[in-house]
């Protein structure tokens, strides 16, 4: 299961790098950049560290970060971005919580 797991949050990291590159080609913001960097960066040093506390601190500061922008911006003019962002750090949230409990159970 940690196999599974590991390979998860890498799909899921390169998914939310994919999403933020389309949002930044299509938008005039910023902020896509940051997330491509940030999910590029944590997709690189997941594959060669395995550090799952990093992979935790990503998740959080990246499902907070965006449920925040959903409650302060509220209607956003690119609002599937926004939500690919909040639907696909749940799943790498979990994988890297379930794989920080299995790694503390050895």
């Amino acid at each position: 299961m940690r196999r599974l797991c590991g390979r998860i949050i890498l799909v899921i990291l390169a998914l939310l790098g994919l999403v933020n590159l389309i949002f930044f080609v299509l938008s005039s913001y910023s902020g896509p950049v940051i997330g491509l960097i940030m999910a590029a960066g944590a997709a690189i040093h997941w594959w060669r560290k395995r550090d799952v506390i990093f992979i935790l601190v990503i998740a959080l500061i990246w499902l907070f970060l965006h449920i925040f922008e959903l409650i302060v911006l509220g209607r956003s003019s690119y609002p599937v971005f926004l939500y690919l962002n909040v639907l696909l750090s749940i799943p790498l949230l979990y994988c890297s919580i379930k794989m920080y409990f299995s790694m503390k159970k050895k």
